[in-house]
């Protein structure tokens, strides 16, 4: 199952607004959570935490494009090339 955001975009240049990058954030389970733990302070502080920008899928087999965690468990960032290919299917 795909998730569709206003635009299927494999180069994400569809992200041009503060709501655009919410819409991503929201969809973050990994991320979310370290913000949970860590609070705003505790996020800006932690430099040992990683994110990526990109379309990902979740072990459900839903993909999202978001930012999420670079090592979130269940989570697999899809290449470009299958990006494309998911793209042409829908």
């Amino acid at each position: 199952m795909i998730h569709k955001s206003r635009y299927f975009s494999p180069d994400l240049r569809s992200v041009e607004t503060v709501a655009d990058v919410a819409s991503m954030v929201v969809n973050s389970d990994g991320y979310l959570e370290l913000a949970r733990q860590k609070g705003p302070s505790g996020l800006h502080a932690d430099k040992s935490s990683r994110t990526g920008l990109g379309w990902f899928k979740t072990k459900a087999g839903e993909v999202h494009s978001r930012i999420e965690l670079a090592d979130a468990k269940g989570v697999e960032f899809l290449m470009d090339g299958e990006v494309k290919k998911l793209a042409e299917k829908t």
